[in-house]
């Protein structure tokens, strides 16, 4: 057989750099070993050949369309054999300039036939800008309409949506690939030497991957100056026509969703399997490709959740992961049913900040390192608008692996708007004038570029900044209270008394008890870790020193509703002085917490004005409900003729006055085996609710 060089152009291209990074250089050198110890055999047909007993089907379409009879789901050293055979073959019948394939003996073997390294060459490493050079005038070949007809309607749809949330494009060579980052999605979409369209990959489904590429490749190009046509325009216009309505490929994801959520809860959420987890985080990449990130960000917090779980992590339990459950359940549902504006609401993303001239005078209140059980950090720095009486938040953050070098230390010194302050120089100076900025529709400003001046440090009034009445605490919460919204709310108190710092050593949490004008107490408290045990201490120090304080506090709603403290203002002679606790140094010679001033604490809380008892109807009715729905779906569907046995928990919500509740509860009584699970989550997410209400009520008052 004499290999026709044409017809397979697509393989012979593929060098030893780009086998490379396919396959590793384990297999390339395996593959090679096999060529050499006279394996390979050619076959009856084209394209096909015999290596070690194996039967290999090349394709002139391209590596990706490759065949092996081995049990191997993608790469092989099969398969990498035939492709050496074909390019001798070739070689022999017309010697070409091809690159000759040199492996280091001495390189370990990667074990992982499917696995792509990121850092292993097998050929001696080439000029990195002369590498870059080919790989761009490569991508500069590429057509735009012949990429746009490749990827199909669907990915067209969603390409406008995608390139709205690419904050910046960032390129990296690498030995036969250029691996594209995306800020924003957070994604690498490689290109492979002489790979064209098929020769890109990325991680997701099929349909995922062709949205996700089609918009690298327009970030790249856009960015890059070269013009480009509509990807919505019809073919006569210059463009490609897109038939398939995006609302359809949407609603069929969503629904999708929900039919893994109702499997995870029918196999119990004790016996979750690992092919659980895998099918929900490709939904999660499918979600971020559809241009849905508020839904890939609960995909991945629960994937996050189960994996714990499965390693009986003991800061989760089912109960956790079954409230999860049904907030990812309530939004698909949700979403299914909403318009236009509230899809588009729903679907989350980056928020859209108009710039506008403004007149803004911001006490600089503090800042908040954050982090997210789906690996997601930032850090919020907030300003007190005293005209509006108000917070304002001014916030940078990262998703799961994404940018490394946005640390807790680097950002805290990094500017936080183009030229003017970072938020340590912020904190220090304590107060902002703003001229002109980019404000959401929340009142929040966004980073990057804002015209203002830094101001002396802020005077102290016969006004406090803050809320001075804890009865206003009900309007500042359920204000930034949202079913679907996962930010911290915060709050800025000024206090007229602070009771001494409190340990609960039954609940292993601070407590730290102030008192407004009124004489209304309201109990701050957050967990009793390393890190807060730090806080605690500086806070004792603080509030021992003389003068007028005010507290930024965050409130956390897991795992129960907390406010903790972040930040203090303290009156410093005539001036407020800015102080964040995760970026404070504790104060040299402060004495530990030895037992004697333990013991204090614990007996200064019977001094202490009493604080208000926790709802009685959580207590007695929400509670127990939700814990025996948590221990019904451990392993299996809930059942609730089992939960009848115990009581008649429609009529006991009734009677509380719960109707909705009461309406669900009988619905799942009466759901047939088929939609119980669906009606399990209803009625779980709105007790949850419900629950989430009544806690945020007791802090308030």
């Amino acid at each position: 057989m004499t290999a026709r060089r044409e017809h397979w152009q697509a393989l012979l291209a593929l060098d030893a750099d780009t086998l490379t990074e396919l396959a590793g250089a384990g297999l390339l050198r395996r593959g090679l070993k096999e060529l050499e110890a006279g394996q390979v055999l050619p076959g009856e047909e084209d394209g096909q050949f015999e290596v070690d007993g194996q039967r290999v089907q090349l394709d002139p379409r391209g590596w990706a369309h490759a065949r092996c009879s081995c049990p191997a789901p993608h790469w092989c050293k099969h398969r990498i054999a035939a492709i050496l055979a074909l390019q001798q073959q070739a070689e022999q019948a017309q010697p070409v300039a091809i690159a000759p394939v040199e492996v280091d003996s001495a390189e370990p073997d990667p074990v992982m036939a499917n696995a792509i390294p990121t850092g292993s060459s097998a050929a001696p490493a080439s000029d990195d800008s002369a590498a870059e050079s080919a790989l761009l005038a490569e991508l500069a070949e590429l057509d735009p309409l012949h990429c746009l007809r490749l990827a199909g309607s669907a990915a067209r749809q969603r390409l406008p949506r995608l390139l709205a949330q690419i904050d910046g494009v960032r390129w990296v060579v690498r030995p036969g690939s250029l691996r594209i980052e995306l800020d924003g999605l957070e994604q690498v979409v490689s290109y492979l030497r002489h790979g064209g369209w098929a020769g890109m990959h990325c991680e997701g489904s099929a349909s995922s991957q062709a949205a996700l590429k089609l918009a690298a490749l327009w970030a790249f190009w856009r960015q890059n100056g070269r013009p480009l046509p509509d990807s919505q325009a019809r073919p006569g216009d210059g463009a490609v026509a897109s038939t398939e309505p995006a609302e359809a490929a949407t609603a069929l994801l969503l629904q999708t969703v929900q039919t893994e959520l109702h499997r995870w809860l029918r196999a119990g959420l004790s016996q979750l399997a690992p092919t659980d987890l895998e099918r929900m985080a490709r939904l999660a990449i499918d979600a971020r490709a559809d241009a849905l990130p508020a839904l890939a960000g609960r995909l991945r917090q629960l994937v996050d959740s189960g994996r714990r779980l499965r390693a009986r992590d003991d800061q989760i339990d089912e109960g956790a992961l079954l409230r999860e459950l049904a907030g990812c359940q309530a939004w698909c549902s949700t979403m299914l049913g909403a318009d236009v504006d509230g899809r588009r609401q729903l679907a989350g993303g980056p928020r859209r900040f108009v710039e506008q001239e403004v007149a803004l005078d911001l006490l600089v209140a503090g800042a908040h390192w954050w982090t997210r059980p789906g690996g997601a950090r930032g850090l919020s720095v907030l300003l007190w608008d005293e005209r509006a009486r108000r917070l304002r938040r001014c916030s940078q953050a990262r998703g799961d692996g994404a940018d490394l070098s946005f640390t807790r230390a680097a950002i805290w010194s990094a500017p936080l708007w183009t030229g003017l302050a970072s938020p340590e120089r912020l904190l220090d100076s304590g107060q902002l004038r703003l001229q002109r900025a980019r404000l959401s529709a929340a009142g929040d400003i966004a980073p990057g570029s804002a015209v203002g001046e830094l101001g002396q440090r802020p005077v102290v009034r016969a006004t406090s900044p803050g809320l001075t009445d804890w009865g206003e605490l009900g309007q500042q919460l359920s204000s930034e209270l949202d079913l679907f919204e996962t930010r911290t709310p915060y709050l800025l108190l000024a206090p007229s008394k602070i009771l001494p710092l409190q340990l609960d050593e039954l609940h292993q949490t601070f407590c730290w008890p102030l008192v407004d004008s009124q004489g209304t107490v309201l109990t701050l408290r957050w967990p009793c870790g390393d890190e807060h045990q730090r806080h605690s201490r500086i806070l004792t120090h603080w509030s021992e020193l003389p003068g007028r304080k005010c507290l930024l506090v965050a409130c956390q709603e897991t795992p129960r509703a907390m406010l903790q403290p972040v930040s203090l203002l303290q009156a410093d002679g005539q001036h407020w002085r800015v102080r964040a606790l995760q970026y404070s140094d504790e104060p040299k010679g402060l004495s530990l917490s030895h037992l004697p001033g333990r013991i204090a604490r614990m007996l200064a809380e019977r001094r202490a004005p009493p604080a208000l008892a926790r709802s009685r109807l959580r207590q007695d009715l929400l509670d127990p409900l939700l814990e025996r729905l948590t221990l019904a779906s451990c392993h299996g569907p809930p059942d609730p003729r089992r939960l009848c046995e115990s009581g008649d928990w429609g009529q006991a919500l009734e009677h509380a006055g719960l109707l909705h509740a009461a309406e669900y509860w009988r619905r799942w009584q009466a759901a047939s085996p088929t939609t119980s699970t669906e009606s399990a989550l209803r009625l779980l997410w709105l007790l949850d609710q419900n629950a989430r209400l009544l806690d945020l009520h007791a802090l308030a008052h």
